[in-house]
């Protein structure tokens, strides 16, 4: 569904706050086993030197998914629905995790 842009995913938007900025997809951050579409991002590949663009990227795509798998695991600490797959429709599992998160907060 990434590959035909079949997911729903909201158009690109302008940051906020910034008056010159052009708009930005919403897109999901991957590892290199991942294919680069325009909705995913992934890290270059290779090592570069200390303060390259490609060095400062993948540092930065990489605390990202961090946060999002820390954020991830306390949730499924506390719920341990989230700690096995779920057998159900993908609309039955978007409102559980959804629930977790409210729940959570």
């Amino acid at each position: 569904m990434i590959e035909k842009n079949r997911l729903g995913l909201p158009m690109a938007e302008k940051l906020p706050g910034r008056s010159m900025s052009e708009p930005l997809p919403y897109f999901f951050a991957g590892d290199s086993a991942f294919a680069l579409s325009d909705n995913l991002m992934k890290p270059y590949h290779g090592d570069y030197p200390k303060g390259t663009p490609q060095r400062i990227f993948n540092y930065r795509l990489s605390r990202a998914r961090q946060v999002v798998e820390d954020a991830f695991g306390i949730l499924s600490a506390e719920f341990r629905v989230l700690r096995k797959p779920m057998i159900l429709a993908p609309e039955k599992v978007e409102l559980v995790v959804m629930a977790a998160m409210l729940l959570q907060n």
